[in-house]
């Protein structure tokens, strides 16, 4: 997905579109993961906040519902953001 928001137009702009519609409570969600990942050893996060949130906890976002990778995730996005990756699964061929 890296790649992909930074070389194909079309995913480029859709991710930039979801970048800026996080919510202030998304926002919170995201602080909440970074001490999760912070505060268990196995995952030893030591970077901060910022560069975590740009380099994992933003595409991890961006993926959870549009890869299938979290479980009920529909919940955890607005029906704008659900549109935008919506938009992204069909253009992916992604059912």
């Amino acid at each position: 997905s890296h790649y992909g928001v930074e070389q194909d137009p079309f995913l480029k702009e859709r991710y930039q579109q979801f970048l800026g519609s996080f919510t202030p409570q998304q926002q919170e969600t995201l602080k909440e993961q970074y001490k999760w990942y912070q505060n268990h050893p196995e995952f030893k996060e030591t970077r901060p906040y910022e560069e975590w949130l740009n380099i994992s906890g933003l595409p991890a976002f961006f993926r959870g519902y549009t890869f299938d990778q979290w479980e009920d995730a529909k919940e955890m996005y607005t029906p704008e953001q659900l549109k935008t990756l919506d938009a992204v699964r069909s253009y992916l061929g992604i059912k």
